[in-house]
């Protein structure tokens, strides 16, 4: 049977009246994610991390090994007093080889004579009442220098919308 224009028009007046109601729901729905989303992220504890970055540069002919970096925090800030730990592995057991803090300036750097072979570098950070670690094994080859920095990292609950979705 053809459609008259009395069944067209009753189908799109259909689709308005269910539009109508549909569309402010879906507004509303999407309105009420995202305040609650920046009520999760105003509401949520955030956590702090250390993050390591180790780079190494050719060996130089004195044979001692040169430690050296820095730590900051999230905002570049320097972090004062963070100890620097360098442990060599001993029948799988972490031996304590060389202890380093950082200054006021934040930086530190330190030699120390190893035979080479796979050491644990540990950055300890005091922030906030929290104790917070990070280490990183590595191969030291003798007469080598090692850079290892931090980064104390804060980390929080958040929920990202596209702008498109608002």
């Amino acid at each position: 049977m053809p459609e008259t224009n009395h069944t067209i028009g009753s189908r799109r007046s259909w689709a308005r009246s269910v539009s109508k109601f549909i569309r402010p729901f879906g507004v509303g729905l999407i309105s009420l994610f995202v305040v609650g989303g920046s009520v999760l992220y105003v509401l949520s504890p955030s956590s702090e991390a250390l993050a390591m970055n180790v780079s190494s540069r050719a060996s130089h002919a004195d044979g001692h090994e040169v430690i050296y970096g820095e730590v900051t925090d999230f905002t570049h800030h320097v972090v004062r007093n963070a100890d620097v730990l360098i442990y060599s592995l001993v029948h799988g057991r972490r031996v304590l080889v060389r202890e380093l803090h950082t200054g006021p300036n934040g930086t530190y750097s330190g030699m120390f004579d190893t035979p080479g072979g796979v050491y644990v570098v540990e950055l300890v950070v005091h922030v906030g009442g929290q104790t917070l670690t990070h280490f990183r094994t590595m191969h030291m080859v003798p007469g080598s220098d090692y850079r290892v920095s931090g980064r104390v990292t804060v980390h929080d609950l958040f929920a990202f919308l596209p702008v498109s979705s608002y």
